[in-house]
């Protein structure tokens, strides 16, 4: 975790803010993809103290993906928790649309290059995609911001 990531951990649980881009170029998603985790992820990433979420958008964007882009509508906010590689989280999550300034690269530049995945909007259902909401909610957009709950309730 980077000193001025808003991240904290408690009780074995990480709390995080964090923000995402939703990038879609004739009906495909750009995601990147983990081979080890066989999974395809958002650019994006923990929005920093003292840091608007679009401008953390911006920020992972041009770091990810080492180009400019243009943050524009937030559409999901996204309360959501889930373990990752033996650690729980507990995020809330902004998942802005945002538009790519130049040409997307083909290898994200953080995580080793790992390669840049579009992913047919239409087709989202058969890919491991992270978050897992996108794969329903990008099929049928709203034209108001969305609130998503994603909270394990522990008994």
């Amino acid at each position: 975790m980077a000193n001025n990531d808003f991240r904290h951990e408690r009780n074995k649980t990480v709390f995080g803010v964090r923000g995402s881009a939703i990038i879609i170029e004739n009906n495909q998603l750009l995601t990147y993809y983990n081979e080890e985790k066989k999974t395809y992820y958002l650019p994006g990433g923990a929005i920093e103290i003292g840091e608007s979420t679009k401008e953390a958008i911006k920020r992972e964007v041009m770091e990810e993906l080492g180009i400019a882009c243009q943050v524009s509508d937030l559409l999901f906010v996204v309360e959501n928790e889930f373990s990752l590689s033996k650690k729980n989280f507990h995020n809330i999550e902004f998942h802005y649309a945002v538009t790519l300034l130049e040409s997307a690269p083909n290898d994200i530049f953080e995580d080793g290059n790992l390669p840049i995945k579009w992913l047919a909007i239409n087709d989202l259902a058969s890919y491991n995609l992270n978050p897992g909401f996108l794969k329903e909610a990008l099929l049928h957009p709203q034209t108001t911001l969305q609130h998503i709950v994603n909270l394990n309730k522990k008994q």
